[in-house]
């Protein structure tokens, strides 16, 4: 199946895309790249064409931003750069970077500056293609974010337009699902976690969205 017809598939649209986004700049900036127009690097191509990467990388378990965490902003910085080139290391997709280069001493207060050393990678078509048979093979086999691909997709939206949940909305996604936890770590394990510690970490810690940051 081309590229092209991949990304008229249901499925791959939902994760390239936005439904707010889902314009005709959005659709001409990625035709411009399908078509071969431009080979993205860092310093190519257009904020449109860099966010479908973005999400992409995101849904395949990459991170975009030069901190380790997960950001949708258009911008081929050095976090997506890196994600892009994990992604060619270990694909087998270039010979110029090794996996040497990409696992760099580094803390969180020192990674900002010790990734400039990644060199820019390069993102063609058959890549792309590449990355999307990936994210279509995942998505058929539960192997997402949480495991069911509609919250995968919820999540991602939510990152792409930083929509994080208050605490009436946590508890209405996250309430059941404390309560089993909770049970279970009673009766196997016989520890008391009260469902609304396990709320209150999530409001803390995540804000309802999950989004892993270097730490």
């Amino acid at each position: 199946m081309s590229l092209i017809d991949l990304i008229r598939n249901k499925r791959v649209k939902r994760i390239i895309t936005h439904p707010e986004d889902d314009t005709a700049i959005w659709r001409a900036g990625l035709e411009r790249f399908l078509s071969g127009d431009t080979t993205l690097t860092r310093k190519s191509a257009g904020e449109s064409g860099i966010r479908v990467i973005q999400r992409l990388l995101i849904f395949l378990g990459y991170s975009t931003s030069a901190n380790g965490a997960f950001a949708i902003d258009g911008d081929f910085g050095r976090g997506t750069n890196r994600g892009v080139t994990q992604f060619l290391v270990e694909h087998d997709r270039t010979r110029s970077i090794d996996r040497t280069t990409l696992c760099y001493p580094c803390r969180w207060n020192t990674a900002r500056t010790l990734i400039s050393a990644i060199p820019d990678a390069r993102l063609t078509p058959a890549t792309l293609e590449k990355m999307v048979n990936i994210a279509v093979q995942r998505s058929e086999t539960g192997q997402v974010m949480t495991g069911r691909f509609d919250d995968a997709i919820f999540h991602l939206n939510a990152l792409d337009k930083r929509q994080h949940l208050d605490c009436r909305k946590i508890l209405e996604r996250y309430g059941g699902m404390s309560q089993a936890v909770s049970g279970k770590l009673q009766d196997e394990a016989g520890k008391l976690v009260r469902p609304e510690w396990i709320l209150a970490i999530i409001r803390q810690e995540t804000a309802g969205i999950i989004r892993p940051r270097f730490e």
